[in-house]
């Protein structure tokens, strides 16, 4: 059994009532407008021993090149039944690109990584950037 088991994946929107909610992120497509104000919480588990230094690792690739890439700490999780909870950024809103040129598709991976690189866990994805909601 793995150490870490992503549970759902859920965006909020400053400017929509409602959360869009992946229960199975792999290969699902994430639809932004451009300039939109968004959060990600991560619900996750963690099972048979505690994970030191957990991290969550975003990269976005266009074009097959990586235009972003984004790491952010979660820090240290014991082994629980229950689930956890992190949402990023902890405090403020994320910003979805603008422009022409930040329209578009891109490919998208999310990979957790702690215990010095032994936990890793890797969920491809995609993000479409819009100039409005469809």
């Amino acid at each position: 059994m793995s150490l870490f088991k992503l549970q759902k994946v859920m965006v909020f929107f400053q400017e929509r009532e409602h959360p869009i909610v992946f229960e199975d992120m792999k290969d699902q497509k994430l639809v932004l407008k451009e300039k939109c104000k968004y959060k990600i919480k991560y619900v996750f588990n963690v099972n048979n021993q505690a994970i030191k230094n957990l991290q969550n690792i975003t990269s976005y690739f266009k074009a097959g090149l990586c235009v972003s890439k984004d790491t952010v700490s979660f820090g240290d999780f014991n082994e629980s039944s229950s689930t956890y909870e992190v949402t990023v950024p902890k405090e403020g809103w994320n910003e979805a690109p603008s422009g022409f040129l930040a329209r578009g598709s891109y490919r998208a991976k999310i990979q957790f990584t702690g215990n010095e690189q032994n936990v890793n866990f890797e969920v491809p994805y995609s993000v479409e950037i819009k100039n409005a909601w469809e």
